[in-house]
C-alpha cells in the first residue's frame, strides 16, 4: 500500500474515541496521548469543508491552515465583523 503525504505536513487523523483532529504528526500523537487515547487513522484526503466544520486543529503552530479566510479592516487591526469558523459574519443577522 502506497502512503500519501501532505505536502503541508498537515496530518489528518481520527483518534479512538472518536475525535476528528488535525496538526502535524507530532502535535496529532501528542494530544491523542494528552487525552489518553491513540490515533486510529490517518486519512490520505479530506474534503477542506469538511475539515473546518468537523476535526479540531491541535496545531501549536502560528495559525490553522484551514482556517476560512475573512474580511480585515488594517487600519484597526480586526476582521470587519464577527465571524464564525465557517466564515459567516455574525453581526450581518
Amino acid at each position: 500500500m502506497m502512503e500519501v503525504k501532505l505536502p503541508t505536513g498537515i496530518e489528518l487523523a481520527k483518534l479512538q474515541d472518536g475525535q476528528l483532529v488535525y496538526g502535524t504528526y507530532e502535535e496529532v500523537e501528542n494530544y491523542a496521548e494528552n487525552e489518553k487515547t491513540c490515533v486510529v487513522r490517518y486519512f490520505d484526503h479530506v474534503n477542506t469543508s469538511t475539515v473546518y466544520n468537523q476535526f479540531k486543529w491541535v496545531g501549536k503552530g502560528l495559525h490553522d491552515p484551514y482556517a476560512v479566510s475573512v474580511p480585515y479592516d488594517y487600519s484597526k487591526s480586526k476582521p470587519k465583523g464577527t465571524f464564525n469558523t465557517r466564515g459567516v459574519n455574525q453581526d450581518k443577522w
